[in-house]
């Protein structure tokens, strides 16, 4: 028994040592053929190419910016008191003029009261001086005294119905609470935040263009916008102003505003394409835009030479859809690397596929 059991123990372990031999043969045979694959990347990439093409290409005029809101106004305290009233919250609709908080008055009240009194006793005081000066009872410095008592008084009773007008806080225009700041018991004090008010009764967007489409823009005219959220609607807007300046990137603010009706859930902040009524159309030279590396700010591109890749700087314009205008940089001759360019550094072998 003792015999059979050291054969079999024996025919275990020359199993074992087969099988660890055969795994590290097949895993040689694994690394070799990986060893040829990189062999292979490392001669020659894979690559499609493109060229640089000269056509007719649609000028309608394109733009992108963000909506925002017609007005809006962080609304501040122009008084000092201890709130005992809110009326109107966060995500409430006001109507302009419609009262949103309130103070304590008793001490503002009781000084309009007096700065009244003042006036109208200044008022009788001025109107007795004139009779006594008719009749040369008072010199004309004491009247002249009694005027400009008048003007101090009246002076300080609108001073002092500001103040006590100021206590109850009132919406400048219509829209939407979209922040409140403030609680009942808080103590106010003068240009503390009161609430954040917006009225998307109307939107506007700014939107930059470059100086030959800004000659194409007339100011009233009607635009087609499209926002990204709601992909399948589209609004009209209006031109409503062109600068007359360039900004430091060489390009023309255009401000379009819209109406919002309340029904097409358009909201302050929401990104859309405004399309300018242009239809003429202009020769030039353009590359597909997937060709473009590094971005449109600072765009190269890689051309392949004796069946190698370089980075190559370029100057480009306006873009259209997935085709982009080329300034400068390069000719209709070079090959210009269309896929593949993420494997791709200077001088990197490349194969060209069909």
């Amino acid at each position: 028994m003792k015999i059979k059991k050291y054969i079999i123990r024996i025919f275990i372990v020359v199993g074992s040592i087969g099988i660890i031999a055969a795994t590290l043969a097949n895993n040689k045979e694994e690394l070799k053929e990986d060893a040829k694959i990189a062999a292979l990347a490392a001669e020659a990439i894979p690559v499609y190419t493109t060229a640089l093409k000269n056509e007719n290409i649609d000028r309608q005029i394109v733009a992108t910016g963000c909506l925002k809101a017609h007005k809006e106004l962080m609304l501040l305290s122009e008084t000092q008191g201890r709130v005992n009233n809110i009326y109107k919250r966060k995500g409430d609709k006001v109507r302009k003029g419609e009262v949103i908080t309130s103070v304590e008055d008793e001490v503002f009240l009781a000084q309009k009261l007096v700065a009244e009194a003042n006036f109208e006793q200044a008022e009788k005081d001025l109107k007795r001086s004139e009779k006594l000066r008719a009749g040369n009872a008072i010199s004309k410095q004491r009247l002249e005294q009694a005027r400009i008592a008048v003007k101090q008084a009246k002076a300080q009773m609108i001073a002092a119905k500001k103040q006590y007008d100021n206590t109850s806080i009132e919406a400048p225009f219509s829209g939407e609470i979209i922040n409140d700041f403030i609680e009942t018991g808080t103590l106010l004090a003068g240009g503390m935040q009161i609430c954040e008010i917006v009225d998307i009764a109307q939107l506007k967007m700014i939107v930059k263009v470059t100086e030959r489409e800004v000659l194409e823009i007339v100011q009233g005219n009607q635009v087609e916008i499209k926002v990204n959220a709601l992909p399948e609607q589209s609004f009209v807007g209006t031109v409503k102003s062109i600068s007359s300046k360039a900004d430091n990137a060489m390009k023309f603010d255009v401000e379009i505003r819209m109406h919002n009706n309340g029904e097409s859930q358009l909201r302050a902040g929401m990104y859309a394409d405004v399309k300018f009524n242009s239809s003429s159309k202009e020769r030039m030279n353009t590359i597909d835009r997937k060709a473009i590396v590094g971005g449109l700010k600072s765009p190269k591109v890689f051309v392949i030479k004796e069946g190698k890749a370089y980075n190559k700087a370029i100057v480009i314009g306006r873009a259209f859809n997935d085709k982009i205008e080329v300034i400068s940089g390069i000719d209709a001759s070079e090959q210009i690397v269309l896929s593949g360019q993420i494997n791709l550094k200077e001088g990197t072998e490349v194969k060209v596929l069909q």
